[in-house]
Formats: C-alpha cells, sequence, structure tokens
C-alpha cells in the first residue's frame, strides 16, 4: 500500500518534503524569512520549469527521435534569411531485363508418321516450356508471399512501437509535468510573501 502510495503520488510527496524542507529553515533562521522566501521561490519556479521542459523533451524525443538542441539548430537552419547553395543529385537507373525465347525449328516431312513424331515431339517441347515457365511462376510467388510476411511482420513491430510511445506520452509524463506545475506555483506563492 505504501509503495503504491509512493509511485502514484510522488509528485505530491517531493512537494511535502521540499515545503517541509521550507518550514525548517523558517525553524533554523526566522530572522531571515524574506530572503528565504525569495531564494526558495526564484529556486523552485527556475527547478519546476526545467523539469516541465525535460518532460517536454522526453516527449518530443519519443516520437522525432531528436533531442532539443537539433530542434532549434534546425529552426535556425530553416531561416529564410541564410542563403545556403542549393544541391540537386539526379539518379538514373537502367534496367536491362534478359528474356528467354524459345525457338523451335519446324522440319518439313512427307510422310504421316514424320509428321506425327514432330508434332509430338513439339508437344513435349512445349509441355517442357510449361513445365518451366510455371516453376518460375511458383518461384516468384512464393518469393512474394516471404517479402509480403515480413512487411507484415515489420508493419506490426511498428505499430506496437507507435502505440508503446503514444502510451508513455500519455501517461507516463504527467508526473513529471504535475511535479513541475507544483514547484512554479508553490514558487510563485513563496516568492510573494
Amino acid at each position: 500500500m505504501i509503495r503504491w502510495l509512493w509511485l502514484e503520488f510522488w509528485p505530491v510527496w517531493l512537494t511535502a518534503i521540499l515545503v517541509g524542507m521550507h518550514y525548517c529553515a523558517y525553524v533554523l533562521a526566522p530572522d531571515k524569512i524574506l530572503v528565504i522566501n525569495k531564494i526558495a521561490g526564484s529556486t523552485l519556479q527556475v527547478i519546476g520549469g526545467l523539469i516541465v521542459l525535460y518532460s517536454t523533451y522526453k516527449n518530443i524525443r519519443l516520437f522525432e527521435q531528436k533531442n532539443l538542441l537539433a530542434r532549434f539548430t534546425g529552426c535556425f537552419k530553416r531561416c529564410p534569411l541564410l542563403k545556403r547553395p542549393v544541391t540537386r543529385n539526379f539518379m538514373v537507373s537502367l534496367s536491362n531485363e534478359s528474356s528467354c525465347s524459345d525457338i523451335s525449328v519446324i522440319m518439313q516431312f512427307n510422310i504421316v508418321e514424320e509428321k506425327i513424331a514432330e508434332l509430338e515431339r513439339q508437344m513435349q517441347e512445349y509441355r517442357q516450356i510449361m513445365i518451366d515457365k510455371e516453376k518460375k511462376f511458383n518461384e516468384k510467388i512464393v518469393v512474394s508471399e516471404t517479402s509480403l510476411i515480413e512487411k507484415i511482420t515489420k508493419t506490426d513491430k511498428q505499430i506496437d512501437k507507435v502505440e508503446t510511445q503514444f502510451h508513455k506520452l500519455v501517461v507516463g509524463g504527467i508526473s513529471t509535468q504535475v511535479f513541475g506545475v507544483l514547484l512554479i506555483v508553490y514558487g510563485a506563492v513563496v516568492g510573494f510573501i
């Protein structure tokens, strides 16, 4: 139960600890209350702002795989006042597909038996050509099926990754942001006292 309370409400507990430390500073140095409030208020606001900024930074890195420095330098690189030479890359690819052609020589025969024998030979030749083409076609189907299964598996993994990142974005960073906001609010209240 205590572990659950700590894990679920750690921003509240850490803020309470900081309030307790602030109260101890009052007790130890009651004559310097104004200085303590100014220092604690300013420090807590800066720390709270940095915590919120860090949480935002983690959320940006979750999807874009970039850090804040790269993001800010990217803004300056896209500035229209900075002219850069434009280079264009062209890629030309030539494809030469070789095709297999089947040539058969048809001979002229005078005897009916020779004609029948030639027709049987041609039928056997065409049958073998059809068997070879069917094998090639089936091999292409197997290769395409394997490639499709790999792409489906890769897509499923990417969907799972995005789902996990989205869950971390929505649920994971809120505690850190709440803690940062609590520090900012407490720092602002202490700064005005």
